[in-house]
């Protein structure tokens, strides 16, 4: 299933926060790509507060949009179509 906004916010970002941080304690010069099929503008924008290093995106996101709006913060992986 999916999150909702809302849901992303309250329970997806302190889990992934959680996580990264378990990471991070252990192997502090990790980089970290946080990849999610089909996220959104909307949610890549709620990432701001996890230390990450780069966004994964897949094809059915406007890369150009992420790139425009994400390109000076993370390094960015993205997808062609399969088709």
């Amino acid at each position: 299933g999916e999150f909702r906004l809302t849901e992303f916010e309250r329970h997806g970002i302190p889990a992934l926060q959680s996580l990264i941080a378990s990471i991070r304690s252990q192997a502090p010069h990790a980089r970290i790509l946080y990849y999610s099929r089909g996220t959104t503008l909307e949610y890549l924008r709620r990432l701001h507060r996890l230390e990450i290093d780069a966004l994964g995106v897949d094809w059915r996101v406007d890369l150009p949009a992420v790139l425009y709006e994400f390109g000076t913060r993370y390094s960015i992986q993205g997808t062609f179509s399969p088709e």
